[in-house]
């Protein structure tokens, strides 16, 4: 493979209607009828274009997730920065019944160094004589008005987005896609597992909401990373939220007025990962350049440096009394750390996959875990010792969070479930299914939830199961990570267009 190489994969699944059948199309085979090319010139299907960019089908490819799928499409962007493959997709009628275009994908196994993708996909509702004038836009901005877009970054799992064509159903025009490397060109080996059109509405749970009845006031967008953002977290008192980016930074922002205070410089990889301290004086954060680090958050000065994972660092967290650190690696470790000294207290292991998530019990004595391979553990901090397996999800769990009191834990999978469990037993209280989950949050009320998706937030009675309330992000833009204020006044939402937002809500 060549070194400069930025191979893109992608499964390309677009819609036909079925009249009166809520039923997916894949139409994997319409790759080599799609019309394909870069910003300058027409690509030609199956062949190798070396630098100008090249579209071919690939079998038995093995993805970061670790898994190997049968056939997929490679798409290989121009080896320069922000290059573009644009594909277009002509003749598509939209399914009558609430069409939806679904996407998910990753990247291929191996792909540590890449800075990120952006796929954008377009339904066009105009003849083809004004489809190149379309074109042209995309590939010389980049971006387009009611787009659906999805960001990709490494970190061994496999993203999916789903976006509504409602106000399309039923017409019949274009489908463009296009395929956007970052800036620059290494191992960006991205890959689309889906693509397709659905009609139909996903399963909402019980008190679906429209977003004119339940939208609150937002308060503050956090406008100021270059790249997706991937993790969002409160201080303890309340006067800060922390952004942990792409772009290889965090950020630490005032509440509720959203001015930036501090940026957190010196990681040479993306952020995954960052929490503050219980005193709300550090922040901790984990990067995929293989350490953790403590930071001050007054002036952004590193405190500590935590060396000692194999590979990416993608979760860490404070204890309760803030003297240890848990970080979770993709080499599948959990590692303990004195916070003062950066001294490793001790080690235990995850069998199966990396670690993605850990978060401590409200008294510090436990540890939970979630993992890549879609296992969620509880283990003493004392010495490791596993305490409960939680079973349910299939893959690999984003997020951990206790409740309050510690009795309850909330996860969520990227196999687009989120699990209420009993802390105390590993008993599942109640379990979210039928949309796109990315993360998860506990209210401090202790009663209500937090998840983040496609475009927004939604709020959930967790016992019931019912929505009470939906957050809006943005169009085709997934909701990384929520959390909620401790006063339970704010919400706020990452997304992957390296946006953050802090909504004003009323939760009691």
């Amino acid at each position: 493979m060549m070194r400069k190489s930025t191979i893109f994969i992608l499964v390309c699944l677009l819609g036909i209607p079925i009249a009166g059948l809520a039923q997916d199309v894949e139409l994997i085979e319409k790759a080599q009828q799609a019309g394909w090319r870069n910003q300058e010139r027409n690509l030609g299907f199956g062949m190798d274009n070396r630098e100008a960019g090249s579209i071919q089908y690939h079998t038995n490819a093995k993805l970061e997730d670790g898994q190997t799928y049968d056939r997929v499409l490679f798409i290989h962007p121009p080896w320069k920065e922000n290059g573009k493959v644009i594909g277009v997709f002509q003749d598509i009628t939209l399914p009558k019944r609430d069409p939806r275009v679904t996407l998910a994908g990753g990247f291929k196994d191996g792909a540590q160094g890449t800075d990120g993708v952006r796929i954008i996909v377009r339904f066009i509702e105009k003849s083809a004589e004004s489809i190149e004038m379309e074109r042209v836009r995309v590939g010389s901005t980049g971006a387009l008005d009611n787009s659906c877009a999805l960001f990709l970054g490494y970190n061994r799992q496999i993203s999916r987005l789903e976006c509504s064509w409602e106000k399309d159903a039923g017409k019949t025009g274009t489908v463009m896609l296009v395929v956007e490397a970052g800036r620059t060109s290494e191992k960006d080996w991205a890959v689309l597992t889906e693509f397709k059109i659905t009609s139909g509405p996903a399963k909402a749970g019980v008190g679906e909401l429209s977003d004119e009845e339940s939208e609150k006031q937002m308060v503050k967008d956090l406008k100021g990373h270059s790249s997706r953002l991937y993790a969002i977290n409160f201080s303890p008192d309340g006067k800060h939220v922390v952004t942990a980016s792409g772009d290889r930074t965090a950020r630490i922002w005032g509440v509720p007025g959203g001015n930036l205070q501090t940026t957190l410089q010196g990681h040479s990889a993306h952020v995954f990962a960052a929490a503050f301290s219980p005193n709300s004086n550090r922040v901790v954060t984990a990067s995929g350049d293989g350490t953790a680090r403590i930071w001050r958050v007054t002036n952004g000065t590193q405190l500590q440096e935590l060396r000692g994972h194999s590979k990416e660092v993608l979760s860490a967290s404070f204890s309760p009394d803030g003297n240890l650190v848990a970080t979770g690696g993709d080499d599948g470790a959990v590692k303990i750390w004195q916070a003062a000294s950066g001294k490793e207290v001790r080690t235990f292991s995850v069998a199966g996959g990396g670690v993605y998530s850990v978060d401590f019990s409200p008294d510090g004595r436990t540890l939970a875990v979630g993992s890549t391979n879609g296992s969620v553990g509880l283990y003493r901090v004392s010495d490791g010792t596993s305490v409960q397996k939680l079973q349910g999800h299939s893959r690999a769990v984003s997020t951990v969070n206790y409740s309050k009191s510690g009795n309850r834990l909330v996860t969520a999978s990227v196999d687009n479930t989120v699990c209420v469990w009993n802390a105390n037993n590993g008993s599942l209280v109640q379990e979210f299914t039928g949309q796109t989950f990315y993360s998860a949050a506990y209210h401090p009320n202790g009663r209500d939830i937090v998840t983040g998706g496609d475009g927004r937030a939604v709020v959930w009675q967790a016992r019931e199961g019912n929505r009470i309330m939906n957050l809006k992000h943005a169009s085709g833009v997934a909701v990384r990570s929520v959390a909620v204020s401790p006063n339970g006044k704010y919400i706020a939402l990452a997304g992957e267009d390296g946006i953050g937002r802090i909504w004003e809500v009323d939760i009691k």
